[in-house]
């Protein structure tokens, strides 16, 4: 049965068929506890622009005619059908993935490529794939919706080290909240997404705060970027978001303040207990020990835990040692006024 505890998909017709065929079945169907959708799909952009590799293996007919077939599958509402009617059998899935893990394929993708003669493409290099993901974003939650299934856990990441996730394809369809219970069932989210562009900075962090705000039952918040963020865009969002019941908050990857950085773990005083600090860029030294300063004084921590921290373009070190893989503080105020007192500038970066 541990096979079928956690299965990836793609949104094909013989892989969303098959999941349903897993999740029907009286023994396989209570067996899976998570779901992870890949994003892989078929584009005319990728069959007009093949890579080298490509170009003498790919079966142009048939490709056109499952890149046809992926379409139906989305005019029709098939996809989203058929994903609900797995989503409602498997009692027990209370987790959704999406991710691009080029280390385990996903169920559909290797048969795909027998018959099209390449793989299908996972990245969102083109409008046409941006396109396709913002709608599988539709699918999985109006398929959750449909199925009245009470998520607890949902995570995004796609497009690491290639081209990211913008916030403004997590916009779902007002239905998608109203017929179900994820709003509140949901207590877990952890997302992976893209800088905005200097231009659309404010539509980024509006359509960012929105996702995650709809969820008003989080305890767990991981908001990790692909590359930093900067200063304006963590105001922004330390300005919006507000989680009534958020215990553990994990940042990842941002340029800012320590006010803006305060703000956002101030607004959770009451709730936070755990705090993640990774590849955060502060102004100065000063800025890290007011950070900790208001932090020891203004929460109740029982972890906090600080990795590949750093002020002036230099590591940030405690006591010597440099920061560059992981300090975790427990003990509360003392063990912070030790942190603060012993906390110095390493090597440039």
């Amino acid at each position: 049965m541990k096979f079928f505890e956690t299965r990836r998909h793609i949104l094909s017709r013989h892989s969303l068929e098959t999941l349903r065929n897993v999740a029907t079945h009286p023994a396989f169907g209570s067996a899976l506890r998570v779901l992870v959708i890949h994003p892989d799909h078929l584009t005319a952009h990728h069959l007009a622009n093949p890579r080298n590799k490509e170009a003498a293996a790919v079966d142009k007919i048939s490709y056109e005619q499952h890149l046809a077939e992926q379409d139906h599958l989305a005019a029709s509402g098939y996809d989203t059908a058929c994903l609900a009617q797995a989503l409602s059998k498997a009692t027990n899935c209370r987790t959704i993935f999406i991710e691009d893990d080029i280390n385990h394929r996903p169920w559909g993708a290797r048969s795909l490529e027998k018959l099209t003669g390449v793989e299908p493409n996972s990245t969102l290099d083109s409008s046409e794939s941006r396109k396709f993901f913002a709608r599988a974003i539709h699918v999985i939650f109006a398929a959750v919706a449909a199925g009245c299934v009470p998520l607890q856990r949902f995570e995004l990441h796609v497009g690491l080290s290639r081209v990211p996730v913008d916030p403004g394809m997590l916009q779902l369809p007002d239905f998608c909240l109203t017929m179900s219970p994820i709003t509140s069932t949901l207590t877990t989210l952890r997302i992976t997404v893209g800088p905005p562009e200097r231009e659309s900075a404010l539509p980024w962090a509006r359509h960012l705060v929105r996702f995650i705000v709809q969820f008003s039952g989080l305890e767990v918040l991981r908001l990790g970027f692909d590359s930093r963020i900067q200063t304006g865009d963590l105001k922004a969002l330390s300005e919006g978001i507000c989680l009534k019941n958020l215990r553990v908050l994990e940042i990842d990857t941002v340029s800012g303040t320590e006010d803006h950085l305060a703000r956002l773990l101030l607004a959770h005083k009451m709730t936070l207990r755990d705090v993640y600090l990774e590849l955060i860029e502060l102004p100065t030294l000063e800025s890290w020990k007011s950070l900790l300063k208001t932090i020891r004084d203004e929460l109740c921590l029982d972890r906090l835990e600080i990795t590949d921290c750093e002020a002036s373009d230099r590591i940030i070190m405690f006591g010597g040692k440099q920061l560059r893989d992981s300090i975790s503080i427990q003990g509360g105020k003392e063990t912070l006024n030790n942190l603060i007192g012993t906390l110095m500038l390493g090597k440039m970066i």
